[in-house]
Order: structure tokens, then sequence, then C-alpha cells
């Protein structure tokens, strides 16, 4: 059955299902919650626009768990890696989240409240209803006056002259998350040519078109990502438009490996350097120890550049890019 997109407002909250385990709290139920206010982020760790909420996210539960709020992040994974319990532990750690937060891997209780996107917040009342869901990043002051009616309607006091959370303005006109996973991708910019003993080798002739991935050297299409299976140089192009560029990257087995980064042709500098690149010898690196979301590049203006992300290393995985 296709998972559709439902509205649950005004219907009982349904229980989790299908949870692997608990971070920061002991299993919790809806049932137990009740007579608190409890918030569902729909979230998953590799995903840009979630990353993007999640400050907002723990200010609110700073701001009202000692009120009634109880906060819950529901990961549910978009890529095979993100199910692992380990990789979503490290994950919590690393954007400091103190707030439960559950493992979903098989997608079970994300059905059950009828989502397709991330990320997604409900909001669930002091009697177990549904009363209020949002999609995606901002709307960060509607959410936090439904979070004070339902807290209001439940009987608890909010002090006067708190600061409301300030929305997140989204810029129009950014380069769209680009998926490199036969599932979902859009395709390359150039074809595959066959060689001599393989026919999985692109060649890169230049003349790139904005938004799309060009591929040089050999690769492997996997329905989730890309990977270089070789030890000769390979090279992933893409002119985008962002202030911010970022890579789901990975090993993969489980060996670390070195990918050399250029924008405009040149190695990036104390301008544009992501937080995840590192510069040895005027050469610009981004080290990929694991499957995770790393930033790129960073400058002060959404513009237009060319990156390319370059590798010997058959550990070379690349699943998509996101931009901010």
């Amino acid at each position: 059955m296709a998972n559709l997109l439902v509205n649950l407002v005004g219907s009982e909250a349904p229980e989790f299902k299908g949870i692997k385990e608990w971070f920061n709290s002991p299993p919790l139920t809806i049932k137990k919650l009740k007579g608190k206010i409890v918030m569902l982020d729909f979230w998953t760790y590799s995903c840009i626009n979630c990353i993007r909420t999640l400050p907002h996210l723990k200010e609110l539960d700073k701001k009202y768990s000692k009120q009634g709020l109880v906060v819950i992040g529901v990961h549910t994974p978009e890529f095979e890696f993100e199910k692992d319990a380990d990789n979503i532990k490290k994950a919590v750690e690393k954007h400091g989240l103190k707030y439960p937060v559950v493992n979903d891997p098989e997608n079970s209780t994300w059905k059950l409240y009828g989502n397709r996107y991330w990320p997604r917040q409900a909001l669930i009342d002091a009697k177990g209803i549904v009363r209020y869901e949002h999609n995606g990043e901002g709307g960060y002051e509607e959410i936090e006056e439904n979070i004070v009616k339902l807290l209001v309607e439940a009987g608890k006091k909010i002090p006067s002259g708190m600061p409301m959370v300030k929305s997140h303005m989204m810029t129009a006109g950014i380069t769209p998350e680009i998926y490199l996973g036969s599932k979902r991708s859009k395709g390359f910019g150039n074809s595959q040519v066959c060689v001599p003993g393989s026919c999985i080798r692109f060649v890169d002739l230049g003349g790139h078109k904005n938004d799309v991935v060009y591929l040089d050297g050999d690769w492997e299409q996997e329905p989730e990502r890309i990977h270089h299976p070789t030890k000769e140089k390979a090279i992933v192009s893409l002119k985008y438009k962002a202030s911010v560029a970022n890579a789901v990257l990975s090993p993969f087995s489980s060996k670390s490996y070195l990918a050399e980064i250029f924008l405009d042709g040149r190695s990036l500098d104390n301008e544009n350097i992501g937080k995840d690149v590192v510069t040895k010898e005027g050469k610009s690196f981004v080290k990929v120890t694991k499957p995770d979301l790393y930033e790129i590049v960073k400058i002060k203006r959404h513009e237009s550049h060319e990156l390319k992300i370059v590798s010997d290393s058959p550990e070379f995985t690349l699943y998509t890019f996101t931009f901010g």
C-alpha cells in the first residue's frame, strides 16, 4: 500500500511501533505520556533539512520541558546505514540532543503517522489527540504558538515575556537536493562507455550544465549510492547555486579515505571552506571516516560555483548532494 501523506489532526495519536532502541530515555508510550504535550519530530541524521531544524527543537525543549512539553525525535532512516543504532547514537551526541530519540529502522511509526517527508512534526495534546502537524523547515513561531496553546489548555502556566523562537527563512533559487543512487537519481550529464574488460567507465568531456552531476572514471550505481570500485582516479563534478554545499559520503566497507575538493578549479581556502574540510600543503581534503553528511563548501552568499570531488580510493562512495 502506498505511503500517503495523512492528516491526523483530530485523531487519536498512534502508539509507537517497531521501535528498536531509545536514546536519552527509557522506553515511553503515547498512553503513558497523557497529561503531557508531546511533539514528535520525524527526522534522519543525514538530512540537511532535518539538521537545520534541530537547534530550534532543542530551544523549544529547553524552554517548555518544565511546563510539560516532551519532545521525542523519531529517527526514521532514508538510507540503510542510518538504521544502525551506533550511527544514530553518534549523531545524537554530535548534535547535542538531550531529549528522547527513538530508532524506527523499518519506518513503522513513520507509516502510522502517514509521513512521506523529512522533517515532519506532530503535536499531541494532553488527552493523546493529534492537534497540529507541520512539514519541512521553518514555521517555528507557528509551532511554538501551538505548543503554548496546548500547554495552557492542559492547565500549565507559561512565564510571561518568554521570547519566541525565530523562524528560519529559506532562500529560493538554490540547487535542490540531488540523489545519486538509481532509486531516485535523475541521471548523469554524461553516459558510461565501454572499454576492454569494463562497461562502467564514464568520460567527462566538460561543458557542464547547472544542477547536473557529471562522472569521470569507473563508477557503479546502486539503488542508494554510487561507488568508485578501482584505485584509479575518479571525479564527481557539479555546478550549483547555494552558500553551503554538503555531500553524504561513506566508506564502501569500513576503511576511511581522503577525497580532494576543488571549487571552480581551485583548492578551498578560508573564504569558502566547509567545516568538514581540512587543508594541507595548499590542498583541501575531506576525510571520510563513516557514513554521514559532510559540509564541503561554505560561503557568505548564495552564488553559482562548480564543485569537484576527486579520489583514487576504492572506498569512495557518494549518496546525495544537499545545499543551503
